[in-house]
């Protein structure tokens, strides 16, 4: 079962239309959390890793920087399938994993970092966010907007799996404690 997760979630990134694709990252801070829909751009059994990536100047990011322990959900509704895993994130910016991440990104989403505005700031007007006028070539305005350019790697330190099913529900959980693995049937 465990493998079969994995599975799905290492097929995620290359295939648009999976629905794990696009989870949900939950991130909290003193009283207050944070959930926010992401692109799972990376996952890796071997390692135990999700990663994603998000504008540097994002709430996200200062919410981690305080409490690095974050939430990932992954759901298919074709399947009835639930995935939360659960681990501590780190975040790369402006260093070798960040450029790395960079140069694979395709230029028209590189300039989606470009933008003179911080996620979440008020604006005037929509357009106000757009960088006007700019080749998505203008190497400048890459190495401005990789600036703002950030990975986020998960350690993914549990697995929590629920598949709804008529006559009764499969709920299990794995977590891990370095390499050891700790497996149990949960009541759903």
């Amino acid at each position: 079962m465990l493998r079969q997760i994995w599975r799905a979630l290492e097929q995620a990134p290359v295939d648009v239309k999976h629905p794990f694709r696009t989870p949900v990252l939950g991130t909290g801070s003193g009283n207050a959390c944070g959930l926010r829909t992401v692109v799972l751009r990376k996952a890796e059994y071997a390692r135990r890793t999700l990663i994603c990536y998000s504008d540097y100047r994002a709430p996200k990011i200062r919410q981690l920087q305080q409490n690095s322990e974050v939430r990932w959900l992954f759901y298919r509704s074709d399947e009835l399938v639930q995935i939360i895993a659960g681990g501590s994130a780190s975040i790369h910016h402006v260093d070798q994993v960040a450029r790395e991440a960079w140069e694979t990104t395709p230029s028209e989403h590189r300039m989606n970092y470009a933008s003179p505005c911080a996620p979440g700031s008020e604006i005037e007007e929509p357009s106000s966010a757009v960088l006007e006028n700019q080749p998505a070539s203008n190497r400048d305005v890459f190495e401005d907007a990789f600036s703002n350019f950030a990975v986020i790697v998960t350690s993914v330190q549990s697995l929590d799996f629920l598949k709804l099913d008529a006559p009764g529900h499969l709920r299990a959980r794995f977590v891990w404690n370095g390499s050891v693995v700790k497996s149990c049937w949960l009541s759903p």
